[in-house]
């Protein structure tokens, strides 16, 4: 009786992986996927641990794969990064106030608290948001969020319509 309900079962699963449902998946490797298609936004690539060349990271940052990701198209990109290593969150927050600008980011707001320092900056249509907190014991983690805010800020005041 079990190895028909389980055969039953395995025959099933493969008929589903052979008649080509969508699995979702991350690799290596980038995956070209359509985003909106037939409108002018163009094919976005999945990447996993894809970090941009113009967003710097202390070297004793490691980062957090699971819980970081990001996104790129032909005329976009987005991602949220995690990272954790042994630097001092005050150092951290030095690293990115000096380092920033030298890959053309503009700060334009920041906001302490006792132990974590929020760091909003801005390069043309994206917004950058760093959040750098204290772990203890001479650790920090920073938390990078990348966006196009500066287009979804003129949708929402009316300033650009929307290309959907």
């Amino acid at each position: 009786m079990h190895i028909r309900k389980y055969g039953l079962a395995a025959a099933l699963l493969s008929l589903a992986l052979a008649a080509g449902c969508p699995q979702p998946h991350y690799e290596d490797e980038p995956a070209q996927v359509p985003f909106y298609p037939g409108e002018r936004q163009g094919d976005v690539t999945l990447y996993r641990d894809l970090q941009f060349e113009d967003i710097p990271v202390p070297a004793q940052y490691v980062i957090i794969g699971d819980r970081s990701h990001s996104f790129q198209g032909s005329r976009f990109r987005t991602g949220v990064f995690h990272y954790d290593g042994p630097v001092d969150w005050r150092e951290a927050v030095v690293f990115y106030r000096t380092q920033m600008p030298l890959s053309s980011w503009e700060s334009v707001a920041t906001e302490s608290g006792p132990d974590f320092r929020l760091m909003r900056f801005r390069k043309g249509p994206e917004q950058l948001i760093a959040v750098v907190r204290d772990l203890g014991n001479g650790w920090s983690r920073a938390e990078l969020q990348l966006d196009n805010v500066a287009k979804n800020d003129l949708l929402l005041r009316g300033e650009l319509k929307s290309e959907r």
